[in-house]
């Protein structure tokens, strides 16, 4: 191509790059700007020459822009799975105390004690094993890895799929169990009331 042929193409850029950007798909606009490119004859070395025209200019950074923010949508979106997953998995694998003797000598065993209130569900189950921990075991502090291995060694108790979450839910809705620190489980008067007075749960009386 002659240099006036180029120099003429050159200065149709602007018009040409903003009918190319009209396109939102990058694989349209190549293909629009090929087209426009080889209408005028450019090929090979002519070609190459031309990637310094305005038209490349202007789309590149504009394609990098848009490339990086993808990228990083991307990034931060396995990050957030990431911790949603680790947070939902907090405290499932928590590891018991290895230990813990439920069968101390001098006070009630937490089955017998178990036998005897009869907590129905994992709500009640955590208030009675803290306050077993507390106030008949004398262990201080109760921590989660006590709940662990209260649950692993309790016949008929499923180990809880997050003991954390459920220890935190406990004490949010019944206000049984002090969680303010994890690391020093304490019932509250409430949970204390609540073992010593409530438990058994009495059978609802038919109307």
């Amino acid at each position: 191509m002659a240099e006036q042929d180029i120099d003429a193409l050159l200065a149709r850029m602007p018009k040409i790059a903003t009918a190319v950007n009209a396109f939102k798909s990058e694989s349209v606009q190549q293909a629009a700007f090929d087209a426009l490119v080889l209408a005028f004859g450019i090929t090979g070395d002519n070609l190459k020459n031309a990637e310094e025209s305005p038209i490349r200019q202007a789309k590149t950074p504009k394609q990098t822009q848009t490339t990086r923010q993808a990228a990083d949508s991307e990034n931060s979106g396995r990050q957030k799975r990431k911790s949603r997953a680790t947070a939902g998995n907090a405290g499932a694998t928590i590891a018991p105390v290895k230990d813990l003797n439920l069968r101390p000598k001098g006070v009630e065993s937490f089955d017998d004690f178990v036998a005897k209130k009869l907590p129905r569900d994992n709500q009640e189950k955590f208030t009675v094993a803290v306050y077993w921990l507390e106030e008949v075991a004398k262990i201080s502090p109760v921590t989660l890895a006590h709940l662990a291995a209260v649950f692993k060694q309790t016949s008929g108790w499923r180990e809880p799929r997050n003991l954390k979450a459920g220890v935190q839910m406990t004490g949010f809705r019944k206000n049984t169990i002090d969680t303010s620190d994890m690391n020093n489980l304490r019932t509250t008067p409430h949970g204390r009331n609540f073992v010593e007075h409530d438990l058994p749960s009495k059978p609802a009386k038919n109307k």
